[in-house]
């Protein structure tokens, strides 16, 4: 059972006080997965979570702040690199809340080289409960 404790701050120190063995918050995930997978030239990004080898790849958020891009990205050449040179967080109107920098996965080292891609990213947490989609342009 979640308990949660509120303690004002001490007017001596402007701290709130400590307790062992209160819980807080649980942490919440908000994953967000294109439907298939995207294709760009002789380039392809999938999905990389168990059941998702058919969808696009998945962008899961924490409410803390925290979040990864997680896929497997397909080339047929060696030395290619998928380009992320949008990628935003939506609101139920297609507001733009936040936007990644720009991201690029590992380089294919090989012909028809499969790659497992998980890029660490952030965003302000207080836009996490707003989200609603997501959006992203690239090239390969």
């Amino acid at each position: 059972m979640l308990k949660e404790h509120l303690e004002s701050k001490s007017s001596a120190t402007d701290q709130p006080k400590s307790y062992k063995g209160v819980a807080t918050h649980a942490i919440q995930t908000l994953d967000l997965s294109w439907s298939a997978p995207i294709r760009y030239g002789d380039c392809k990004l999938s999905g990389f979570l168990n059941g998702t080898l058919n969808n696009g790849p998945t962008l899961r958020l924490r409410s803390d702040g925290t979040a990864e891009l997680l896929a497997k990205f397909f080339s047929t050449d060696d030395g290619d690199v998928w380009v992320i040179d949008r990628l935003v967080l939506l609101d139920i109107h297609g507001t733009v809340l936040f936007q990644f920098p720009h991201l690029s996965s590992p380089e294919t080292q090989t012909d028809n080289q499969v790659l497992d891609w998980v890029a660490e990213l952030s965003f302000p947490a207080v836009f996490f409960s707003s989200v609603t989609g997501a959006n992203m342009t690239y090239r390969c």
